[in-house]
């Protein structure tokens, strides 16, 4: 699977935020969709650096289909050998995965190629 360069930590104030979400007091901290919204586009740079992968359009947030106000990056793009596809960010791995019909699952090198 493909891992980030490095895993970032929350900033406090955006922990104590999401703390008081989990506890229902709250809704979804917009820093925190900001926050994984940077190193998303931030990773998306470093995928297409290294894997020579083109990025079609503007990638957009979209809502992650929890229905809990959290929304994600989403990116359409063209392998160097003319697959597209479509990549959404996780963040609780603090990476991409490839979007498919039945969902979503691990990103890997080969599937870059």
């Amino acid at each position: 699977m493909i891992l980030a360069a490095e895993r970032q930590s929350l900033p406090q104030r955006i922990a104590s935020q999401m703390n008081l979400w989990r506890q229902g007091f709250t809704a979804m901290p917009a820093d925190y969709v900001r926050f994984h919204a940077r190193i998303a586009r931030i990773e998306l740079q470093r995928l297409s650096s290294e894997y020579a992968i083109t990025v079609h359009g503007d990638p957009t947030l979209v809502n992650d289909g929890w229905m809990d106000g959290m929304k994600v990056l989403q990116a359409v793009i063209e392998t160097p050998s003319g697959k597209l596809m479509k990549l959404r960010w996780h963040d609780g791995n603090q990476g991409f995965m490839q979007k498919r019909e039945s969902g979503a699952g691990a990103l890997f090198p080969k599937d870059l190629s």
